[in-house]
Formats: structure tokens, sequence, C-alpha cells
């Protein structure tokens, strides 16, 4: 029970947005709409004001929260951590849909495997109009943290973590406004395991405002990642040697990717093996 006699939710779910839109609003709706799941929705408003007239504002299960100032999306999902109350904490973007039975298959997963701290799904990526283009988050079955090490699996919209795991990690770098997932799941990867349920459960938006398109070729957050591989190579007992040559390489990527040489993992074709979300 929560301080004011209310039932603690099982799931939290974390959704940040500037915006407020028509997507928003799919995308509020279709967290709204899983069932089997005691589950409240924390909507960070993030340096704009909470909009009265959308419906689902009026919804219990819903938590309106601002932020004063905008300090990127790692700080107001932060925010929305702090105040959220269930026992996991799942994502959402604001422009992406969590499909139908996503929440419960994902409360089942790490029911039914506690050596798990953080899950994600396999995702569809879709276009502006809802066109299904490909896939994301294909990955080997059980643990993935060795896959980490080289690229991100995990899609950010698509995730499910253990309260007390992401407690134990530190939780999102306020400070980081890219990659801010990335680094997460490399903490998170030194309290347990990380697996990606492979099975299409999330809807990915593919469009011309994602601020994932904004990374550049250098910043605090590729040095904080880099520190973060090597963390966890350390960590699985993996040789240091191979994971510097292995960051000297997604450090290329992010130089090439950044001049606009190599595109994005969601705007690439998927193929039948694993698929980077970044």
């Amino acid at each position: 029970m929560t301080a004011d006699g209310v039932a603690t939710p099982t799931v939290s779910v974390l959704l940040a947005t500037n915006v407020l839109n028509a997507w928003l609003d799919q995308a509020v709706r279709s967290i709204l709409d899983q069932g089997e799941v005691d589950l409240e929705l924390v909507v960070v408003h993030d340096q704009i004001g909470v909009d009265h007239d959308r419906t689902w504002t009026a919804d219990p299960r819903v938590r309106c929260v601002t932020t004063g100032t905008s300090r990127g999306v790692g700080h107001a999902l932060a925010v929305g951590a702090q105040v959220a109350q269930g026992r996991y904490l799942a994502r959402l973007d604001g422009d992406d849909l969590a499909l139908p039975g996503r929440l419960q298959a994902q409360v089942q997963h790490l029911q039914a495997h506690p050596e798990v701290v953080l899950l994600g799904t396999v995702a569809r990526t879709i276009d502006e109009l809802g066109a299904v283009t490909g896939r994301l988050g294909m990955t080997p079955a059980g643990d993935v943290r060795a896959v980490l090490l080289t690229r991100n699996v995990v899609v950010h919209s698509s995730v499910m973590m253990r309260r007390d795991a992401y407690e134990a990690s530190g939780g999102y770098e306020a400070s980081l406004r890219q990659m801010e997932d990335y680094d997460l799941w490399l903490r998170l990867a030194l309290q347990g395991e990380v697996h990606v349920i492979q099975r299409e459960l999330t809807e990915y938006r593919v469009h011309g405002g994602q601020l994932s398109r904004r990374a550049g070729s250098s910043g605090t957050y590729i040095d904080v990642v880099i520190r973060g591989r090597l963390d966890l190579a350390r960590h699985l007992g993996r040789s240091l040697l191979l994971q510097h040559l292995r960051n000297t390489a997604w450090r290329a990527v992010q130089v090439a990717r950044g001049r606009g040489w190599r595109r994005p993992g969601y705007e690439r074709p998927a193929a039948s093996g694993p698929v980077s979300s970044s």
C-alpha cells in the first residue's frame, strides 16, 4: 500500500513528452488498454503544461508530473521514476505503442526468471502513418549481456525493469541528453541478466523528429557508454583488450553515423540476426 492507502500498482509505466499530439494520445491509450496488469502511467510533461481537456488525464491510473525546465529525456525519466510506485518500471515513448498483452507477458517473464533485471521485447518499426516497415530487437535467446558489449539491442520503448535493480544501479543519469538508455542498461547488467522477449510487443515509430537522430559522434554520453561497456566486460570476465578494440570500432560507427555515412539501426532493413536499436 502507498502512504495514502492506495494499493501499490504492479507496474509503473514511464512516459516523458514535450508535445501534446495525437501520437501521444494513442501511446497513452495503448497502455491504459493493457489487460490483466495492475498499472499506473506516469506521464512526465517536460517543460509543458498538462492539458486537462485530454480525457486520459482524468483516468485514476494516470499521474501527470511536470518539470520546470527541460534538461532532456534522461532527467524527465528520472523525475518520473522518483514518483512511480510500481514494483516494476516500464517504458514507452510518446510516439510509440505498446501492443496488446505486452505488460502481462513481461510481468510473467520477470516472475518466472528472478535472475533477469531488464527485459525488452522485439519492436515493429512503423512510419508516420503507422505502416509497418521492419523490426528491432531480434537477439539470441536468454541473457544478452554479452551482446551489449558490442551494441545496444534493447529497444528503450519496449523495456520493463525491476525497481530494486533500477535503484541499485543509480537509475537514469539525468545529465545525459543522449544514450541515457544504453548507459542505464550497462549499469543494470551489473545487477543481473538482460533478456529480450522474441515477440513483437511494441511499435517503434520512425520519423523526422526523433531525438536519437540528433546524437553526435562525440560528447559526454559517448565516453560514459564506453566506460560502461568496459565495466560490464570486466564484470563478465571478458578480455579487456578485446573490449577496447570493440569500443574503438563502436566509436568509429558513431562518427560514421554522425556524419551521415551510416544509417541508424532503426532505418536499416531488418535482418535474420540481431538488429541494433542504436
